[in-house]
């Protein structure tokens, strides 16, 4: 039988060391846009692979689930999670430790940056491991809606994100990933749910992966040069900035998408983009996620003008 301290040898498994954990409070975030990781990532199901069908140290941008349980079967996480609209899971009575390796990990001026964006959009689960290659840091309990930290070695002695960043600098840390136990006993007859997760300079997004959109108004060519043409998308992750192009050339105009994804704005664009009437091709290319959709658009000839 599995027991939690199960989490501990999953943890080692993927290189982490426990003894350099630090536990961050997991709580639900307001809906407001704050500026995107480097790399979003939508996972699901065919994402996470359980630790016993692991051979050595996984990939670097792995996800391991190691489950509670008896027996030595290799299992898919859909036997102890569903995915949908709010994200993952848990089962009924399912218990599991879910680690993710950084694809890359975060050290020196990034720590900063790690450290004060880290947060979270969960339910009903009790706390997610921030580890690093240091010592030192143990989990710690919820304590609320502000991230907190606790040093191990002085359980009453807290830091805030600066200090916190302070201290891995100086002991020269490196951010190598993160892990939780969703489904943990202390939420029993309750189901966990991830939905959003950012540390380092990752976010992943456990709801279904979104197919991205776009469109574009169609426009005199005077209008697109001066007023714009109206663009429109969306799929895109929460907040990133999405790239804006015509036939493959830059614009040098970006949008921001909003906490659905979505974006829309007028784009100015240079004669040299739309130098005649024509049909042409405009693209929108988020920057953290990747997600790109192109549409054709219209430009007109201009209204003759009497004399």
């Amino acid at each position: 039988m599995r027991t939690p301290t199960r989490l501990a040898a999953a943890i080692a498994a993927v290189g982490i060391a426990t003894t350099a954990a630090v536990m961050i409070p997991a709580t639900a975030q307001a809906a407001t846009c704050t500026t995107s990781a480097a790399t979003v990532r939508w996972v699901g199901a065919a994402d996470l692979v359980e630790d016993l069908s692991v051979t050595g140290t996984p990939a670097a941008g792995s996800w391991v689930f190691s489950p509670f349980r008896e027996g030595s079967t290799v299992q898919p996480i859909t036997r102890y999670a569903t995915f949908g609209p709010n994200g993952l899971t848990t089962l009924d009575g399912s218990l599991f430790a879910l680690t993710h390796t950084l694809a890359h990990p975060v050290s020196g001026a990034g720590l900063w940056t790690a450290v004060r964006d880290a947060s979270f959009v969960v339910t009903n689960l009790d706390s997610i491991t921030l580890a690093t290659s240091d010592g030192g840091f143990t989990t710690i309990p919820q304590t609320g809606t502000s991230p907190t930290w606790t040093d191990s070695a002085s359980p009453t002695t807290t830091y805030t994100s600066a200090q916190l960043t302070t201290l891995l600098q100086r002991e020269h840390a490196t951010i190598t990933g993160w892990s939780t136990v969703p489904g943990d006993q202390k939420f029993s007859g309750r189901n966990s749910t991830l939905t959003r997760i950012t540390l380092g300079n990752e976010t992943d997004l456990f709801t279904p992966k979104p197919t991205a959109t776009a469109s574009a108004a169609t426009t005199t060519q005077s209008a697109a040069t001066s007023r714009g043409v109206v663009v429109r998308g969306g799929g895109y992750a929460p907040c990133e900035r999405v790239l804006v192009t015509v036939n493959g050339r830059s614009t040098g105009a970006s949008l921001t998408a909003s906490t659905g994804g979505s974006v829309s704005g007028t784009v100015r664009l240079s004669s040299s983009l739309v130098p005649r009437p024509g049909t042409y091709r405009l693209a929108l290319v988020g920057q953290s996620s990747t997600q790109t959709a192109s549409t054709k658009f219209v430009v007109t000839a201009n209204p003759h003008r009497g004399h």
